[in-house]
């Protein structure tokens, strides 16, 4: 498996890290999931376990693959889909070589796990056509521990007191350090919930209302401020259309 895609993405957000320019590569990591497709572009210091040194660049991008899949009578995402797909991707592999990129990896996610064609398509599109040869179809397991990787890496709070709920287009995970485990997101550490997008579970918690009052039962909870459990947007994160140059290696 690649250096799961930056560290699988998680450590993008890690910590500013020192490191010498000769072990520095510029890399851009994609996740292309079942309804958007991502690019973050970063250095990353080879000589120290892969550690990200800077971002650069962060941006989605809609891509529906997953409610193509649900529409096809025989499993399989259509040529619409796929053209619109491989031109986001072309669109955003640019602006990495723009930005300096000397290598990129990909991971994708639940419907390139279920559509008859989904390992054509990354083979074909990704692989061949953008020349993108780290690209993998991770499982839910491994998305649930790059869920909690990455929620603990964003937010700063300790691992043992970190639960992750990762909702995608098309799956959700909930992740949390197993009782006996110690500060590690390795599959053998976390106790995970994993289903379908849309399944009893996501729809029950999604649809939950924060405003509705305790039943008669409960103990009242001190109500806190929103953002007190907000994360703010990454300074590297920027929105369609808003980039900001970066200085190649």
């Amino acid at each position: 498996m690649p250096t799961l895609i930056l560290r699988m993405a998680a450590l993008m957000h890690v910590a500013v890290a020192t490191a010498s320019s000769s072990s520095v590569r510029r890399r851009g990591a994609f996740d292309i999931g079942s309804g958007a497709i991502k690019l973050l572009v970063g250095d990353v210091d080879v000589g120290q376990q892969h550690r990200v040194v800077q971002t650069y660049f962060g941006e989605e991008r809609p891509c529906a693959f997953g409610a193509d899949f649900l529409k096809s009578p025989d499993g399989v995402l259509s040529s619409a889909i796929q053209d619109h797909g491989l031109s986001t991707l072309r669109a955003l592999k640019q602006i990495g070589d723009e930005l300096g990129c000397q290598e990129y990896a990909a991971v994708a996610t639940a419907v390139f796990r279920k559509a008859n064609n989904g390992e054509a398509f990354l083979h074909d599109a990704v692989k061949g056509t953008l020349g993108v040869r780290n690209c993998v179809i991770v499982s839910q397991e491994l998305e649930a521990q790059l869920g909690h990787a990455t929620a603990v890496a964003v937010s700063g709070v300790d691992a043992k007191d970190c639960v992750a709920w990762d909702s995608g287009g098309g799956s959700f995970q909930i992740s949390r350090l197993g009782a006996s485990s110690s500060s590690s997101s390795s599959s053998s550490s976390l106790d995970m919930y994993m289903g379908a997008f849309g399944s009893g579970l996501a729809h029950k918690v999604r649809s939950l209302s924060m405003h509705s009052p305790p039943p008669p039962s409960a103990v009242p909870l001190t109500p806190l401020p929103a953002s007190r459990h907000v994360l703010c947007r990454p300074s590297w994160r920027r929105c369609a259309g808003c980039r900001r140059a970066a200085p190649h290696p």
